[in-house]
């Protein structure tokens, strides 16, 4: 409707180059969301051993908070310090680490 490319921008490891639009797209505007701040828990469902997360949270704060209800999400990458939830799901990354 208003032909804008919306590129999520999360913890800029940028490992994989995300952020950087396409060079040959010039006739939408493009517009890059900083999602940092979106780093809360949602939900959690005790039984089913599942949370929800936005986007923007960190690894550490990510594990920290699961910690609290008992679990751990056992995904390492090497940028676990500096990356984002919704980096890890857009680059499909697991980590050399992950359990």
């Amino acid at each position: 409707q208003h032909n804008v490319c919306l590129i999520p921008f999360g913890g800029g490891t940028n490992v994989v180059g995300a952020v950087e639009p396409d060079p040959s797209e010039t006739k939408r505007m493009i517009v890059t969301m900083d999602m940092r701040r979106m780093g809360r828990l949602l939900a959690v469902d005790q039984e089913s051993k599942t949370a929800v997360f936005e986007a923007g949270v960190l690894g550490p704060a990510l594990e920290e908070q699961l910690e609290k209800h008992g679990l751990t999400l056992g995904h390492d990458p090497d940028s676990f310090m500096h990356s984002t939830l919704g980096g890890w799901i857009a680059t499909r990354s697991s980590g050399a680490n992950s359990k």
